[in-house]
């Protein structure tokens, strides 16, 4: 599959610093780390993380992001994006392609905060929570049942698609 760049963060811990972590984490003291990647702006990206942060900025490539637990920051992105959060907040910031986009967080929330309006397809739903699209939609059509809410309706030219779904919480699509 052409050139793969694997990146792998792991350390080995002595009994002591395992005696040392479990003191900490009873402390409520957690461990931090920060790993940049930089990468051409054509590779394509699948990151994913456990627990913590992950930002990804200026890709012109697809882009597939896994989350645990933790806050997902995403701007700028020129290729389709999926990116799923299991406990967390998911964000977008940029424009949309015309490409197939999907957002998904079980206990939390996505927001799409958009320069401009996408030409796309919008299938926004939510088990319990809210659904705001401040962007102009036609052929809206909005169900509220008593497990959820469902908000569908095209973007502009509706030539793309955006699939995005929260279990618990809230979804909002906004302009920047």
């Amino acid at each position: 599959e052409g050139n793969t760049t694997f990146v792998h963060v792991h350390k080995n811990e002595s009994w002591s610093e395992l005696g040392q972590k479990l003191t900490n984490q009873i402390k409520g003291i957690q461990p931090k780390a920060r790993l940049t990647i930089k990468l051409p702006a054509h590779c394509e990206l699948r990151a994913k993380t456990i627990a913590g942060s992950l930002a990804v900025n200026s890709i012109d490539a697809p882009v597939t992001i896994r989350v645990i637990t933790g806050k997902t920051t995403l701007q700028n992105l020129n290729g389709p994006i999926y990116a799923k959060t299991i406990t967390g907040k998911l964000q977008y910031e940029g424009d949309l392609i015309d490409e197939h986009h999907r957002f998904e967080v079980i206990t939390g929330s996505v927001q799409l905060k958009l320069r401009q309006t996408p030409n796309a397809h919008l299938d926004a739903r939510t088990t319990t929570g809210q659904i705001r699209c401040d962007l102009p939609l036609t052929q809206q059509k909005e169900n509220r049942h008593l497990t959820g809410r469902r908000l569908r309706g095209v973007l502009g030219s509706g030539t793309g698609h955006i699939k995005a779904n929260v279990v618990t919480g809230s979804l909002r699509v906004i302009s920047a």
